[in-house]
């Protein structure tokens, strides 16, 4: 994940890159954690400054973890691997009430255990009681348009498999930075993918529409992709906005650019794919109860 993020420049995959679990109908009491459960050794949870802009989380090295300007509900997504759209009820400074926060683990915690240390955090701190369950919901349904699909093959190393274990190469002198293979670089008005998948499309499709887009194409394969679009106010969500004033970043929209095609029109023209609205089997994050943390 990246040490600083953006209203609406994240990438996907620090956000929206997410397995979702299998649903589960039964509730969660705020002790609810597997045992044993890591935990930060210690943590410290302050409101934000008013009037901040954008928000950010990141990891450092011995198992430091910290949060700029974040809500309640951001946190939920990043420790339970959630969208936006699918973390229900709650109270409303659950999304309005802001914080800053430093944590630190046991020394050689591996990134990995990150999230769960966060799920304990929001247990004790915020008191979280949760559930979850699947319910029938709008969906998008993600088809080949009339004419077929016009996917890019991706070209014989033009992209190289990441390695979580060491940093990025530099790049060659007066070389741009190397692409890597499943890369997602997305702004409010495109796309860019690198050897992705159809669930990655999806899955960025999901955050930009604020609905599941379930695939129904069939293709297995890996593709470029590349969009250009204009952002619907209405429909923006996850990583574009929240559907609220300013979005998640507390800043206020930018003007979309009327001269653009919609995201259903880039989506059909340009990668020969279309969206159908539907009704399917969503899960959902059902927030039962919380509170605002104490003074540390």
């Amino acid at each position: 994940m990246r040490s600083a993020m953006g209203r609406t420049s994240l990438k996907l995959t620090t956000l929206i890159g997410f397995v979702l679990a299998a649903a589960t109908g039964t509730a969660q009491s705020p002790n609810a954690v597997p045992a044993p459960h890591p935990a930060f050794k210690v943590a410290s949870i302050k409101p934000a400054a008013p009037g901040g802009r954008g928000m950010g989380i990141g990891y450092r090295p011995g198992a430091r973890m910290s949060a700029q300007n974040v809500p309640l509900r951001f946190l939920i997504q990043v420790a339970y691997r959630v969208r936006e759209f699918q973390v229900i009820n709650g109270a409303p400074w659950t999304i309005t009430e802001r914080y800053d926060i430093t944590a630190k683990g046991e020394d050689g915690a591996p990134k990995s255990q990150i999230e769960l240390m966060l799920q304990a955090l929001l247990a004790d701190r915020f008191k979280l009681a949760f559930h979850r369950e699947t319910r029938e919901l709008p969906v998008f349904f993600l088809m080949a348009a009339k004419g077929g699909i016009k996917l890019v093959e991706p070209k014989e190393g033009s992209c190289i498999t990441p390695d979580p274990t060491a940093p990025p190469p530099a790049p060659a002198p007066g070389q741009p930075p190397a692409k890597f293979c499943g890369n997602m670089r997305i702004s409010p008005q495109d796309f860019n993918g690198t050897k992705i998948s159809m669930g990655q499309l999806t899955l960025f499709l999901s955050d930009v529409l604020g609905r599941t887009v379930i695939d129904k194409t069939d293709f297995k394969g890996t593709f470029d992709a590349h969009l250009e679009f204009v952002r619907d106010q209405a429909l923006a969500s996850g990583i574009l906005g929240n559907g609220a004033p300013g979005g998640p970043g507390g800043a206020a929209a930018a003007p979309a650019d009327s001269s653009g095609p919609s995201i259903f029109t880039a989506v059909q023209e340009q990668l020969g794919l279309k969206l159908e609205s539907g009704k399917g089997p969503v899960e959902v994050f059902v927030i039962d109860s919380a509170e605002k943390p104490g003074e540390n």
